[in-house]
């Protein structure tokens, strides 16, 4: 009976210890269970600091699989730097009886990389594990926020270090933030700035257009951007950019307005300038040809409509290719230079005087009839007679002109060119009347215009006759060997077998819309003589000018690909001029060309380089490949220091963009070295080659210095 009694109480304890076993069982499991629950990345460790279970949280952020981890010491989780105040902290919290405590330190992952953590600790009762007390350890990842934190500390930097002013405004119009891009624009500190009224820095006629944009930004509108002048704090008015911008909270309620303010006032001289530069001529400050047709455009409007009268004059300058011949080209600018001052003063303020090109002038005389115009022309004469030339022309004869006189009243529907058209008739029948001298178109401008021989018919039968010649002038090149280059040049042979100088027709051609004819009757001749040389396997290299009206038809470059097909040419030895204004006027369409000569093996040459203020900001806009250095840089080359300057700068910049540089109109052996010396690739003028008729040049020679 003893023995069955106590084999009873032993199957019971077996049966007791199974039952707290699976309570035990059941109990770690739903520990486990509420652990890997646990929102939070968390680590259960023993009162020594062992590791007795870990969620999967805590094996994604730590990287480490829950075996790795079991039964190791908590401490290889963390940073070596961070260990011992971990240490003291869990000892703390042990030692007190707290609940609860955190702190932020660096975890160590599996790969070794740190990961910025705050670790919150909980005492657990651990008695069901046969334990005293457990702690389990709340991993959060800080990265995030420390992340957050740092791009926010970084946008700060960058909003107080931009060159821009960047401040916000209160839906009262007061300023309540200001960095140091806005301290530097406007001159007012932060503690000067904050809480003064956004108005402060505006101009009082200013004042309502502002106060009405910041308005619409406020109540919930659009960003808002627009230009605008402010004030600084010394008073000086600036333009500037703005960019109006809502703030809102987390809600999306407008609770401000940012704004970014930037300096343009740069910009805006820059732009004038190039304005200015697109209306006038560079040498004298005159107006240029297309400013000057838009005015006559707008007077003969007015004229129409009052009835009012009107004259323009056409001022062409005697003999001035001699005075280029014989005194240089720098001697000619000055020339033009002292004609545009004598005929200024003489006009009046409501007059309108213009540099055609060349030599030639204009002026536009507004209610003026025929007498009185007729006397302002011989009083410019006089004026030009008496005048003593400057400089090396005082030892030649007075400086005289032909003038061309043309009348308007509004009786018919006349247009600038052909009011020109009849002042440069009149400006010739005083040419071949004997120069120094006014003439009076006959009739009024305003009569039709065909009864009279034009220059538009005189090209066109030149055209029909092939009474044009081209002239070749040799490019010389200033550092060893390189292939034989010529620039083409257009002549016309008069009716009396006279050869016509460019600057005599081509205008008349522009206007006219004759220019291209030309062009493609240049280009014709060229191809064909490129092809020659090609086929008999000599390498030349031609230049053809290229007018503006050629650089701004699309259909261009089609008909540059026909004719070079047509006549078996490659395009490698043909290089075209385009005019530094006609790029400037045409940049979009001369930056297509410039590809599309690319595509066809041609080069591209700007021309006249350096007379504008723009040159250099359009380098970057042009794939080019030569540029010609302006004459009036070259000419004066020796004696002005600026000059050399603005060269040596042209030579930099396009050697930098790998391009090569060619100086036109060199007139002297000293101006030639001194152009050796800043390292021009090409050199080309009268004293290294005149205009021969490319019928009878050889085109192989002239590839290299002679002396």
């Amino acid at each position: 009976a003893v023995a069955t009694l106590a084999a009873w109480r032993i199957i019971a304890l077996r049966r007791r210890l199974a039952e707290v076993r699976a309570s035990a069982r059941r109990e770690r499991e739903s520990f486990r269970s509420l652990l890997q629950a646990a929102p939070n990345a968390t680590v259960i460790t023993d009162l020594a600091g062992r590791i007795v279970e870990v969620n999967a949280h805590a094996e994604g952020m730590l990287g480490y699989a829950r075996a790795e981890l079991v039964g190791q010491p908590v401490e290889m989780l963390l940073a070596e730097v961070h260990r011992p105040r971990h240490a003291r902290h869990r000892a703390r919290l042990l030692a007190e009886g707290a609940s609860t405590g955190s702190l932020e330190l660096s975890a160590v992952r599996a790969d070794g990389t740190e990961l910025p953590i705050e670790l919150s600790f909980s005492v657990v009762d651990g008695r069901s594990w046969r334990e005293p007390r457990l702690v389990a350890s709340s991993l959060r990842d800080l990265s995030e926020r420390r992340s957050s934190g740092e791009l926010r500390r970084r946008l700060a930097a960058i909003v107080e270090h931009t060159d821009d002013a960047v401040f916000s405004i209160t839906p009262a119009g007061k300023l309540s933030s200001w960095n140091g891009g806005a301290d530097r624009l406007y001159g007012y500190s932060p503690g000067e700035a904050i809480g003064m009224p956004f108005a402060a820095l505006v101009p009082a006629d200013r004042e309502p257009d502002e106060r009405e944009r910041l308005g619409r930004v406020v109540a919930g509108g659009d960003v808002c951007r627009y230009e605008t002048v402010h004030v600084r704090h010394d008073g000086r008015r600036v333009d500037v950019s703005v960019t109006l911008s809502p703030i809102r909270d987390a809600a999306g309620g407008v609770i401000a307005a940012s704004a970014i303010a930037r300096d343009v006032t740069e910009r805006k001289r820059f732009e004038g300038q190039l304005q200015y530069l697109a209306d006038h001529d560079a040498l004298t400050g005159l107006r240029n040809r297309r400013r000057f047709e838009e005015d006559v455009e707008r007077e003969l409007a007015r004229s129409r409509r009052d009835r009012s009268p009107g004259a323009l004059l056409t001022i062409d300058l005697d003999h001035f290719k001699e005075v280029n011949d014989s005194l240089g080209h720098s001697a000619g600018d000055e020339l033009i230079k002292r004609t545009a001052e004598i005929l200024r003063v003489r006009l009046r303020e409501t007059d309108v005087l213009a540099r055609l090109g060349g030599d030639e002038f204009a002026a536009l005389l507004p209610g003026t009839d025929a007498a009185a115009a007729v006397v302002v022309a011989d009083g410019l004469l006089d004026a030009l007679r008496t005048e003593r030339r400057p400089g090396p022309l005082d030892r030649g004869g007075p400086v005289t002109a032909s003038i061309g006189v043309a009348f308007f009243a509004g009786e018919r529907q006349l247009t600038a060119a052909e009011l020109l058209s009849a002042a440069d008739i009149a400006m010739y029948d005083a040419k071949e009347a004997g120069r120094d001298r006014v003439a009076a178109y006959q009739g009024r401008a305003d009569e039709p215009l065909h009864v009279r021989t034009t220059w538009p018919q005189r090209i066109r039968r030149a055209l029909e006759e092939e009474r044009l010649v081209l002239m070749a002038q040799p490019i010389i090149a200033l550092h060893g060997p390189a292939e034989p280059r010529h620039e083409l040049l257009v002549r016309m042979v008069g009716e009396e077998g006279e050869l016509i100088p460019p600057g005599v027709f081509l205008h008349a051609a522009e206007r006219h819309d004759l220019i291209r004819e030309i062009d493609l009757w240049v280009l014709r001749q060229a191809i064909e003589r490129l092809a020659a040389e090609q086929g008999a396997g000599r390498a030349v290299n031609l230049g053809v000018n290229l007018s503006t009206a050629s650089v701004a038809d699309p259909g261009f470059p089609d008909v540059l690909e026909r004719e070079l097909t047509a006549a078996g040419a490659e395009g490698h030895g043909l290089w075209l001029e385009i005019r530094e204004t006609a790029a400037i006027l045409n940049v979009d369409r001369a930056r297509q060309l410039a590809s599309s000569l690319r595509e066809l093996g041609c080069e591209l040459a700007v021309d006249d380089f350096g007379a504008g203020f723009a040159s250099f900001y359009y380098l970057k806009h042009l794939d080019f490949d030569y540029v010609k250095i302006d004459s009036e840089f070259v000419a004066q080359l020796r004696d002005n220091p600026t000059n050399q300057l603005v060269v040596q700068s042209i030579v930099d910049i396009a050697r930098g963009l790998g391009k090569r540089t060619i100086a036109e109109c060199v007139g002297d052996r000293e101006t030639l070295e001194l152009l050796r010396e800043i390292g021009v690739d090409f050199a080309q003028g009268f004293a290294l080659g005149t205009p021969e008729p490319l019928d009878e040049v050889e085109l192989t020679l002239a590839a290299t210095l002679a002396y």
